[in-house]
Order: structure tokens, then sequence, then C-alpha cells
């Protein structure tokens, strides 16, 4: 007889004990998989400490003073710093690409911060890159590129836009991580973003998700629901729905996180948009003082020249121009013109904004050739800017049919009127305020040229409208319009 090997005793023993062995083998397996496991889980949250103990040694060193509530308005100065932060992440930290991702998107949000567009877009690109070469995390290459997104977007670049925030999108709905502040966050960007291209019903969809996932995380550091509810405020101002904006944006001053405290520029912010509200419903003596105390804020925060200040001066404007004081109006505008250039450059949408305010101020005072050369100068920078169908472009082109009509060029402003209506149907459909004012418009320049009866359809269908989705003052003038139109018809007294 041979010798027993050790192969065949193995073979021997396990057959006789199986069930012992069996689990003395699961057990050892258990306990070799955790052993693994907790390596590697010590090793990744070894290394992510490693990582965050860098990131906070480089901020503390260089960035802590770039804080605008700090720096009380010194942009220049915070902008050294940032630039010089810039320089060391690039040169320092090549070798660490973790770190230098996370630090370039906390830079990235630092320049958004001071108004400063180009200079993040770098940086989240970058970022961007680096995540999509493995060294940031799915939920980090997300939130990368929503501020990539909302950079671009910002300054007028809808088409990158577009992509980064689809890119994210794709990432919180492969991870299906959707209950957070940050896909909220996500989704305030991404539905203001929809908004101001035109896709409005799309952008207040992700506003009011975004707003019942929030709702949970009042308290949440990042303020993500109080931003919501601003943010809804404003889009609904846009729509002319003031009750529904005032409904939001008195939820929002109300949360009572400390973000808005008084003094707060969260808080300034919100209570432009409220006075907003007041002025569309003509009430602009109350509008005016919380105009003053918004630019006071935002002024002692980030200084004269902040992006923030433009739509406060714009809004200012039109309250001043309201009481009659058009030369304090004009220089309010023209002060809200200044600061758009300087922050986004010449060739930007919200130049094209400002001048239409411009253009409108023109208007009131009769200064046609003035207001039609702003208006005019306004569509050609919007046509460079946003799609030939965007909201934006009718509220030009009813501006250049009304001012058309007042110069007596009556085809030009049929056409330009035609094209606010088809514009205004298109996207957001025929029962809504910039139809009816599109409407009445082109009712008084079919007056003009003594097509009444095609004056009194247009009158008719514009009062209509006006009395299912306005307020009673734009209501009142609307039935005041077509009943002067009526009048040189010779149809009523």
């Amino acid at each position: 007889a041979r010798v027993d090997s050790w192969h065949y005793r193995t073979k021997k023993f396990l057959r006789r004990n199986a069930l012992a062995a069996s689990f003395v083998l699961a057990a050892f397996l258990f306990v070799s998989t955790l052993a693994y496991t907790t390596v590697r889980q010590n090793k990744r949250i070894s290394a992510e400490r490693d990582v965050a103990n860098t990131v906070a040694e480089f901020l503390i060193d260089t960035f802590e003073a770039a804080r605008p509530e700090d720096v009380q308005g010194e942009t220049v100065t915070a902008q050294q710093v940032l630039d010089n932060s810039r320089e060391r992440i690039v040169t320092e930290l090549d070798a660490q690409p973790g770190v230098q991702a996370r630090l370039m998107q906390v830079m990235g949000s630092a320049y958004i911060s001071l108004g400063l567009f180009e200079p993040s877009i770098e940086l989240f690109e970058h970022a961007a890159e680096l995540g999509h070469q493995g060294h940031l995390s799915d939920l980090e290459l997300a939130e990368v590129e929503t501020r990539l997104a909302d950079a671009h977007s910002t300054i007028g670049n809808f088409e990158p836009a577009n992509l980064s925030f689809a890119n994210a999108q794709q990432i919180y709905d492969r991870q299906g991580v959707k209950n957070t502040p940050i896909y909220a966050q996500h989704l305030v960007l991404y539905g203001y973003h929809q908004h101001t291209n035109g896709q409005w019903a799309e952008g207040l969809e992700k506003l009011l998700e975004a707003a019942d996932i929030s709702e949970g995380f009042v308290h949440d550091p990042d303020a993500i629901y109080t931003d919501t509810l601003h943010n809804i405020g404003g889009l609904y101002i846009v729509e002319n729905n003031l009750e529904k904006a005032q409904h939001y944006l008195s939820l929002a001053l109300n949360t009572g996180h400390p973000n808005w405290g008084e003094g707060r520029k969260e808080r300034a912010i919100t209570s432009g948009l409220l006075a907003r509200v007041l002025i569309r419903s003509h009430r602009h003596d109350e509008a005016l003082p919380l105009l003053d105390q918004t630019i006071g804020i935002l002024k002692n925060v980030y200084g004269e020249e902040h992006h923030y200040l433009a739509p406060a001066y714009g809004d200012y404007s039109f309250a001043l121009a309201a009481t009659g004081n058009y030369p304090a109006a004009e220089s309010a505008m023209q002060s809200a013109l200044e600061i758009n250039v300087a922050n986004y450059g010449q060739e930007h949408y919200r130049v094209a904004i400002t001048y239409d305010g411009l253009a409108t101020l023109k208007l009131q005072q009769g200064k046609y050739a003035e207001a039609l050369t702003l208006a005019e100068k306004s569509l050609q920078l919007k046509r460079a800017t946003y799609a030939t169908d965007h909201p934006g472009m009718a509220i030009t082109h009813r501006r250049i049919g009304e001012i058309s009509r007042m110069i007596g060029n009556y085809d030009q402003a049929i056409s330009n009127l035609d094209r606010a209506l088809a514009i205004e149907i298109a996207v957001r459909g025929e029962e809504t305020l910039g139809v009816a004012e599109a409407l009445i418009e082109r009712a008084k320049t079919h007056a003009a040229m003594d097509a009444f009866a095609l004056a009194e359809a247009d009158g008719m269908r514009s009062v209509a409208i006006h009395e299912s989705v306005s307020p009673p003052l734009p209501l009142a003038d609307a039935l005041v319009d077509i009943a002067v139109i009526m009048a040189n018809a010779g149809q009523c007294e």
C-alpha cells in the first residue's frame, strides 16, 4: 500500500466532516473579506482625511481673506488673493490631482461671488476634467458640472451650460441620490437656467421639485429651501403672477434662516424682488424705500460695481420714472448699464436687457428716435445670444413695435408686433400677459391705420386675456385703450 499523502488525508477528512468544514470555511471567508474591506476603507478614509487636511491648510493659508463679507467691497484686493491662490493650485498641487480638483471648485465659487465668471469657468472646467479622470467621486463631479453650467449660463453661454447641466443630471439619475440638499441646489440652478433660456415651464417644474426636497432642510447652512422660494418668486414675477410671486418671496423672507437676517445680502436681494412686485402693482412709493435698503446693503457687502447691483438699479429706475423723476431714473438705469458692461462685457444679454430699460424710459418721455436706437441695439445683442423664439426677443420686438407706431412707421410696427405674438404663443401659450400686451399694441397700430375692425378684434381679445390672467390695474389700462380705439372709430361716446 502507498503512503497516504497530505492531499489524500485532507480529502478524506473533508468528506467525513463536510458540515463542520463548511462552517469553518465560511467563517474564514467572512473574516478575510471583512479584513480586506476594513483595510480598503481605512485606506480610503485616510486618503480622504489627507485630502481634506491639505485643502484646509491651503484655504487657511491663502483663501480666507477673499471672502467679500470680510473685505467689505475691496474687490481688487480679494481678486488679487484669488489670483495668487489660483497660481499656487496649478503650480504646487499638480502631483495631487484630487486636492487640486477640490480646491479649483472652491476657488471657482469664490470668483463667482465676486462677479468674476471667466476665471471661475476655467477652474471649473479643469476640475471637471480631473473628475472625469477619476480624481473626484461621482457626486463631487456632478456638483462641479452644475457649478460650471451655472457659470456658463450666467454669462449667456447657454449651449455649454445645457451640456454640463445634462452631465450632472445623468450622474444624479444614475446614483439615485436625490433627496438631498445638494441635489435640490442642482435643481434650483438648472431650473433658473431653463427659465433664463426661455423654458419657463420646465424651469418652474424643477424649482418646485427642489422646494419639495429642500423643505426638510429649512435650516441647512446653504439655505437651499429659502433660496428655492426666492427663485420661484422671481419666476412668477416674469410671468406677472404677482400674487404667487409675493407669496413665495414672503415665505423666503420669513423662513427664519440666518442668511436672510437683517443686513444680509440674501435678504436684500429678495427684498429687491419684492419691490419689483410692488412696482408692477403700481405701489411705487412702497418700492422705493425697499430698493434704497437693498442697494445700500449690496454696496456695503460687495462694493460699487458688483453684478447684483444692476437689477436693483434697474428696478429703482422704473420706480423713479413712475413718480415722474426721469433724470434720476435715467441715471439709475445708466448705473445698471455700466455695471453690466463692467461684469459681462458689451455683448451680453444682460446689457441688452438694460438697453430695453433705457429705451422704455426714452419712449415714456417722447424721445422716440433715441428709444428706437436703443431697442434695436438690444435686439441685435439678443440675436447673438438668444434662440430666435426666446421670450426675451418678444419683449424687444414689442417695444420696437410700440416705438414704430409712435413715429408713424406702421408696417415696421405690425411686423415686430406679429413677431412678438408668434414668440409668446409658441413659448408660453395664448393666455399670457405678454400676448395681451402685444395685442393691445397691435390694436392701437391698426386704429392708427384706420383699420378699426382689426383694432377692435385685437383689443377685445386682449381684454379677455387680461380678465383671466392680469392684476386689476393692467386690466383697467387695457379697457381704457380699447375704449379710446372704439371712440376713434365712432362706436362709443
